[in-house]
């Protein structure tokens, strides 16, 4: 899906050029390994072996993986002219003489590289006889960013100091505009700052021969279908995650000829949703949807029946007089800060809070704000409640005023005594060793007996994979490449040539006065961020086609997060209706992607899907995340304990 700027551009342009001007020193940066993967020479269509730019861990270069470069035209309708070069990374299969179609992984932003999240903890026995393939597509890291550094450095080569001096002078110099502005007034202000970066940047790519025009979902499709055929593979599977499903769509859309023999989609973006309608109604839309879960259970609507109307008047009640609790005040903004995140179990608690702050009590508010409750994940995630407690009470025991992370590393210490014969024995040894002195020896001690039989499976398969050392310099590699794990300028491109240029604002900002619970709806500046961050930063003529549905009879796995707010619930209803044949898994308690680890609920039904298409995944362990709302004669407690 794509993000939203936070800020405005302006400002991340003006840190940028500073930090720019002020780095020194020897070390080895990312962009460095990606200035050194761009000079790479060669043909369009060719493979050129390379070192890494950044190490797999627990993983051998050369012999368990390995990296590369395929070179691509920048412009597919001009085949001789400029060439780009694209990273990728294989994760080659456990069996050397393995034959099944390997699994090709398309990262999400539109600007995350997929050379950032190479590794094999998703895929878990599919491995054994597969390859699995990371391919940076084309403007992300090591695939020639198109990001504010980059255009930096460009701008230094085409221009002089003192221009670019000026240039940043006279943008960071621009007030920013008033929040409490009005949609028109706020995106008139925000659209010049960002147009005159927009216009400058995307100048300084072309000229030096990147025009952003062709780094398309639709030149992207080609290079990963180009890039498969060129490691010599005839079938393959895809693997999509947010923005990456759209992707994946376009690859099966423009190339029918490609032989794809499944899906799986994360966290899905529908060619045919409206974003921008709905980015302004995500919250609201997550929240009714948490409301009609409560009144379908029983015991949630008997305690706390007409939730929505209940909410107006209390956001209508604490507007007129908030509530006031020792130094804090709750008011409309407070509590909805509260409603807009349903991570983890905290759904579980809402609708007592709602009622609880009607009466002007606030047990419930305060215990979630301080993550007493709501903070553990479902059951069904990579670790049942019992491990998550038992980590919290390890980390919580060993953490000292000097270090914050010690009882991290404590955790690090204790968990993996769980391969030793005896594992409850193993593990208190060390916790006794750990953490001698500790007042809470004894809840790690009670909290390591309470471990299950599958939590021991669990924690076995967790710390059973050798670790491999990672020197300093490769490790703050690896930090300085997540932190550039994004491409402002190629999701400009792609968010408002393929989505934005194809829906009508007026509808979203107008829309929001008829939602059930407007309070809930995005803001004016919100969606004038959105809309202003496309002035000036052309991308060539549009395609009607990234509007329109896809039709297919490859088999699907739609993922999609019951409380995703970045790609909401109707993504993966559109696109179940849409696809002949594709299976859609509504994961409850979830929000934006879902097949985070093998381990998982989600994992296994996403494995079990690639290894049986001709079966339908058993998803049963679904019923296990379902919300188990707490009633208002209970003990507020961690409802999953």
């Amino acid at each position: 899906m794509i993000k939203v700027f936070k800020s405005p551009l302006f400002l991340l342009f003006f840190v940028v050029a500073l930090l720019l001007a002020a780095c020194g020193g020897s070390a080895e940066t990312a962009l460095d390994r990606e200035r050194t993967i761009a000079e790479i020479e060669a043909e369009a269509g060719a493979i050129t072996e390379v070192e890494c730019p950044l190490q797999v861990f627990n993983e051998v270069e050369g012999e368990t993986y390995r990296c590369g470069v395929y070179t691509a035209p920048v412009d597919y309708a001009n085949p001789q002219g400029n060439t780009i070069n694209l990273s990728y990374v294989v994760l080659h299969a456990e069996n050397e003489n393995a034959t099944e179609a390997p699994i090709v992984y398309l990262s999400g932003g539109p600007g995350q590289s997929g050379l950032v999240a190479a590794g094999d903890s998703l895929y878990g026995d599919l491995r054994q006889e597969r390859d699995l393939i990371f391919p940076a597509q084309r403007g992300t890291l090591f695939s020639e960013r198109l990001a504010l550094e980059e255009c930096v450095n460009f701008l230094s080569e085409q221009i002089g100091d003192d221009e670019l001096n000026a240039f940043v002078d006279s943008v960071s110099a621009q007030a920013k505009p008033d929040p409490s502005l009005t949609y028109d007034d706020y995106l008139a202000q925000y659209s010049e700052m960002a147009g005159a970066i927009n216009g400058r940047c995307h100048e300084a790519f072309t000229n030096a021969g990147y025009d952003p025009t062709h780094f398309t979902t639709a030149n992207s499709a080609q290079d990963i279908v180009n890039l498969v055929e060129a490691l010599g593979h005839d079938s393959f599977n895809l693997h999509g995650t947010s923005y990456g499903t759209r992707l994946a769509l376009e690859i099966i859309r423009r190339h029918p000829e490609a032989n794809i023999r499944s899906v799986v989609l994360d966290s899905p973006s529908a060619p045919t949703s409206d974003r921008l309608k709905g980015l302004a109604s995500a919250t609201h839309d997550m929240v009714l949807r948490l409301f009609a879960d409560c009144a379908a259970d029983t015991a949630c609507n008997e305690a706390y029946p007409n939730l929505t109307e209940r909410t107006n008047a209390l956001l209508a009640q604490i507007a007129k007089k908030p509530i006031a609790v020792d130094d804090q005040v709750i008011g409309p903004d407070e509590l909805i800060i509260q409603l807009s995140d349903l991570s983890n179990t905290r759904a579980n608690y809402i609708p007592r809070l709602i009622a609880e702050l009607e009466a002007g009590e606030t047990e419930t508010y305060q215990a979630l704000l301080t993550q007493e409750v709501g903070s553990s994940s479902p059951k069904g995630s990579q670790t049942s409640p019992t491990i998550d407690n038992l980590m919290k009470t390890i980390s919580a025991a060993g953490t000292t005023p000097d270090d914050p992370y010690a009882g991290l590393k404590i955790v690090g210490e204790i968990l993996p005594a769980v391969l030793e014969e005896n594992p409850y024995e193993a593990m208190k040894a060390v916790a006794q060793e750990q953490l001698a002195d500790a007042d809470t020896l004894p809840q790690v001690l009670e909290g390591i007996d309470a471990l299950t039989a599958n939590d021991i499976n669990t924690l076995s398969a967790m710390y059973s994979v050798p670790t491999m050392e990672i020197d300093e310099d490769e490790a703050n590699l690896r930090t300085d490449a997540i932190s550039k794990n994004n491409a402002q300028f190629l999701l400009t491109g792609i968010s408002c040539s393929e989505q934005t240029a194809f829906e009508d604002v007026e509808v979203a900002v107008n829309g929001r006065d008829t939602l059930a619970i407007p309070a809930l709806a995005a803001s004016d500046k919100f969606l004038a961020i959105e809309v202003g961050n496309c002035t000036d930063y052309p991308m060539g003529e549009l395609d009607p086609t990234y509007h329109q549905p896809v039709s297919s009879d490859i088999p699907i796995l739609i993922l999609q997060g019951e409380f995703d707010v970045r790609t909401p619930l109707q993504n993966g209803l559109d696109l179940a209706d849409q696809l002949n044949n594709a299976t859609l898994v509504v994961v409850p308690q979830a929000g934006h992607e879902t097949w985070t680890t093998a381990l998982n609920c989600v994992g296994e039904i996403s494995i079990s899907f690639l290894q049986n298409l001709d079966q339908a995944p058993d998803l049963s362990c679904l019923d296990q995340r379902q919300e188990r709302f707490v009633l208002p004669d209970e003990a507020l407690t961690d409802s999953n304990e």
